[in-house]
């Protein structure tokens, strides 16, 4: 649990980056405070209401450099793509992977992020930058 006074992206996605799972800032209240400790001692992930209004906040240039992600090149592609929708199935034809292939690579990139689900993967890929939302 990391309080912090960066109130811009990037300086919260570092902190992401590093491994911080979850984020205080001095406008946080007494009931996030307590819900913060209770998730993160639960290992789950907790950002304040301040935090998640600039991860989720629209930037034009979202995207995190390639060189400081976790991510190998091609982990990044099969991330965008799940972002996108696509099934398993579809992102092994269009990348010209076997399904096993792509299964790996998920498995790899929550092992990477920390992560337990897909739905936590795409929330976490959008909110730091590592994939982006697109119109279909």
């Amino acid at each position: 649990l990391v309080f912090s006074h960066a109130a811009d992206r990037q300086g919260i996605q570092a902190l992401v980056r590093s491994g911080a799972i979850g984020v205080l800032t001095p406008a946080c209240g007494e009931a996030e405070i307590r819900n913060a400790i209770l998730a993160v001692s639960e290992g789950r992930r907790f950002y304040c209401d301040s935090i998640l209004q600039v991860l989720t906040a629209p930037e034009s240039t979202a995207s995190v450099d390639a060189d400081s992600s976790p991510l190998s090149g091609r982990e990044l592609e099969v991330l965008q793509l799940i972002v996108d929708g696509l099934t398993t199935k579809e992102i092994a034809h269009q990348l010209n992977l076997s399904v096993h292939t792509v299964n790996s690579h998920r498995k790899s990139m929550l092992k990477k992020l920390h992560l337990h689900s897909p739905a936590q993967l795409i929330t976490h890929a959008v909110q730091v930058g590592l994939a982006t939302l697109r119109d279909k």
